[in-house]
This record gives C-alpha cells, structure tokens and sequence, in this order.
C-alpha cells in the first residue's frame, strides 16, 4: 500500500486490533518515530491537527491510532473532517472501535471514505478488565518479558516467526514496551503526579499502575540505553546493515529478560552510552 487513508477496525478483540496496527504499519514503512496512538477521549483538537499537518520525520506517512474513537470529542471530529481529504499525503488514520457507529456519531462525515475491518473474535481473558492478555501473538511475548521468562519468551519468538511474522514486527513491539517504561520510569524518577503520568504516557489508570510495578526493578537509564540501541538495530536491518535480524532480536528478548544490573554484560557487550535520547512515542 503507497497511500494513507482512514481505517476504521471493529471489534472487541484490542489485541487482534493491535496486530492488524503492526501489520498496518509493516506494510507502509511507518518507523517508530512516526507512529502515535492516542486515547481519543483526552486528545486535543490542536494536537490532532498538528499531527496531520506536519510531514513525517522518517517514513512515508504518519500512523496515527484513535484509541476508543468513538468517545472521540466533536472538536476533534470536525478537524478530521476538514483535513481528511489530505491524509492520503501526509498520514493513515486508524480507528478502534468496539461496536458500529451511529448515524449520528461526529465521525460519521469521514467514514464513507473509509477501509472498514471488522476484527473477528471476543474479548480475550483479562481483555474485560482492560488488560491485553498474554493469550495470543506478539502481546504474550510482553507478558514473558515481564516475568523476566527468557525461555518463554523465546519460544513465542521462535512460534511467531515459524507463522510468518516478521522479525522486525517482533522488535517494533519490544521497543513499545521499552516506550513505556521509559516515560513512567522518567515520570516516576522526576517525581511527576499520577495525574501528570497519566496525561503524558496517554495512560489509563490500570495501565500506569502495571508499568509503575513493571519499572521499579528497570531503571530509566537502563532501558533508555537498550531501547537507543534496539532502534539503532532497527535502522540497520531496514538498511540493510544487520543481515541475522531473527538472532538480533533473539539477543534483545534474552537481555530484557535478565536484571537490569547484568543485562548488557550477560548478553555478551559492554552497555552502549550515547548523549542521544532515543525516540518515545506520544
């Protein structure tokens, strides 16, 4: 696909939604530098307009992710509205939606024009609660990093790249959740409130509460090192420069499974320093 749009996915099954995001972004090129996923209830119209405004830093297009969009305001409705027509230029809309949408609903104006999905499946177990399960896919890989179960973890890999996944979608989700723990992890260590956290990570409670358990055994300066350097893989492999893309992130899955103290010496190089702060999503 060379050209953005608007996509609508349907469906109670975020995990899946999730996926076809990854797939999404997989087949238009889109780096991590350019994706966003927002919780539609809090954007701001200014901040949505900006973001369909300006060019992407470093791909083809921006992906932009309304999460829950049908709590989306009627502010942010009419701005989609007037720019939607350019977003086959500049970026790819995509929409997660539980149930269909009204007549009536703001969005309705844009969405004729939209590529609509429906995701099949139900809820997962914990999905309910609002907690993506480790059931299925790339998400049971976060999980078994988070136990710290690197065999686990490596046999998802080894599972998912059987099934066709791409390396480097593997990797792309590691690097999320090394996102996340940055930006609490900051927060945390710069003593922000939990309201403060919640506004900046575009969190829900349940997940600030998660990340702030995951990061207290993961310092910031820890997993910023490690997510520079995974994006600096992911720049190589898509140049070109990093031919075994599957051992690499064979390597990175092991290193963030083991303490923090020891990752980088147990994974066999010295921990990488750089005066650059890696990219964070919004």
């Amino acid at each position: 696909m060379a050209q953005g749009g608007v996509y609508l996915l349907i469906g109670p099954d975020r995990v899946r939604k999730l996926e076809r995001v990854d797939a999404l972004a997989h087949a238009l090129g889109v780096d991590w530098l350019d994706r966003h996923h927002l919780e539609a209830a809090t954007v701001s119209p200014r901040e949505l307009a900006l973001l369909l405004r300006v060019l992407p830093a470093a791909s083809p297009l921006r992906l932009i992710v309304l999460e829950d969009a049908a709590r989306l305001p009627a502010p942010c409705a009419r701005v989609l509205h007037e720019l939607h027509s350019r977003l086959t230029d500049t970026a790819c809309l995509v929409l997660l939606v539980e149930d269909e949408l009204p007549a009536s609903h703001p969005l309705a104006p844009i969405l004729s024009a939209a590529t609509t999905e429906r995701v099949p499946g139900g809820a997962l177990v914990g999905e309910a609660a609002g907690r993506p399960s480790g059931g299925r896919g790339g998400f049971a890989l976060i999980e078994a990093v988070v136990r710290r179960d690197a065999g686990g973890a490596l046999r998802i890999v080894h599972e998912q790249l059987a099934e066709g996944k791409e390396p480097l979608e593997l990797l792309g989700l590691l690097m999320w959740q090394l996102q996340r723990w940055l930006v609490v992890g900051e927060g945390l260590q710069a003593r922000l409130s939990r309201e403060q956290l919640l506004a900046l990570g575009g969190l829900q409670a349940w997940q600030l509460d998660r990340l702030s358990a995951e990061v207290s055994s993961r310092p910031p300066a820890w997993v910023r090192d490690l997510l520079w350097r995974c994006w600096e893989m992911d720049l190589a492999a898509k140049t070109g420069r990093l031919p075994m893309v599957p051992a690499a992130v064979e390597q990175v899955v092991v290193e963030l499974c083991l303490p923090a103290a020891t990752g980088a010496a147990q994974a066999g190089r010295p921990a990488v320093r750089t005066t650059t702060r890696p990219p964070v999503a919004a």
